[in-house]
């Protein structure tokens, strides 16, 4: 469905403003006056408490996962003498560094949404950036795991690594390598297009401050793998509490943490969602 009010408002398609607002709109929308319906629903969603929650929820899932990356630094000498750790350390630093931009970029964000002027595109670039660093990230992650694959389907030794949060403990022979393979490819393809869908969500965004209209439409690609996101991660939390090693699931102060971050990342990744929908939804309406 085409975010299109040409009706109500005339001219330009998406959310024109020539008819209701006249000559001063330009000047006017600047200092927020005359906020196109787009605008003032992008303001509401962005400078809302749901909105405040993601920022908050994933800032403290970031600050997690940094956390968890300091178990690395005393093996770090180790780690850089093989491929394998080589690419795990970048792996580290790029997820890090897309947390961090992408966690400034939502606070960013919803202050720019909170004043009194129509909403801004601060933040957005620098969610974009982390997005693109996400991609690099996923596309090394799949990379070092099929290169974990050869290497073991070879010497046909056991291996027990973590790879998009799960432990992996397999004997790996010759006739389940294309299987996996296939698997680990359809899996990075998901990922990417998620990605890209996720960057034209911000680039969307960007556009209404820019000019008060959207020029796209919404993907719910992103909503849609969001939640099948949120259902994976909250089963994997609670087969981890019922057969994780510990008392009661818990185990180690790392494993902990874990836990915790996945919890955060779906609260996080829940708010996104709602904020996501209530925008369409008031583009959809026209206001």
């Amino acid at each position: 469905m085409e975010y299109d009010n040409r009706n109500q408002y005339g001219g330009q398609a998406g959310y024109g403003n020539q008819t209701q607002y006249g000559g001063r709109a330009d000047r006017e929308y600047g200092r927020g006056f005359g906020l196109t319906p787009a605008a003032r629903a992008l303001k509401d969603c962005g400078g809302s408490v749901v909105f405040l929650l993601a920022a908050a929820f994933y800032s403290a899932a970031f600050l997690v996962r940094l956390y968890q990356s300091m178990e690395l630094w005393p093996y770090l000498d180790a780690y850089l003498e093989v491929p394998v750790g080589v690419l795990t350390v970048a792996e580290y630093v790029l997820v890090l560094a897309a947390g961090a931009l992408i966690s400034a970029g939502l606070w960013m964000f919803f202050a720019a949404c909170r004043k009194s002027a129509g909403p801004a595109p601060s933040g957005l670039g620098f969610i974009k950036a982390g997005i693109v660093l996400d991609i690099l990230y996923y596309i090394m992650a799949v990379g070092a795991f099929i290169c974990v694959l050869f290497y073991t389907s070879g010497s046909g030794g056991w291996i027990s690594i973590r790879f998009f949060g799960l432990n992996l403990g397999t004997a790996l022979g010759g006739a389940l390598l294309p299987a996996a393979l296939i698997i680990c490819m359809l899996a990075l393809a998901v990922l990417i297009v998620y990605h890209v869908k996720a960057a034209t969500t911000a680039g969307t965004a960007a556009a209404v401050c820019r000019t008060g209209w959207a020029d796209k439409k919404l993907s719910m690609y992103v909503v849609v793998v969001n939640f099948i996101m949120i259902a994976a991660a909250l089963f994997g939390i609670f087969d981890y509490a019922a057969n994780g090693p510990g008392t009661g699931g818990l185990g180690t102060p790392a494993d902990m943490a874990g836990v915790i971050r996945s919890v955060l990342d779906c609260g996080a990744v829940l708010c996104v969602n709602i904020s996501i929908l209530q925008f369409r939804g008031r583009l959809i309406r026209g206001r």
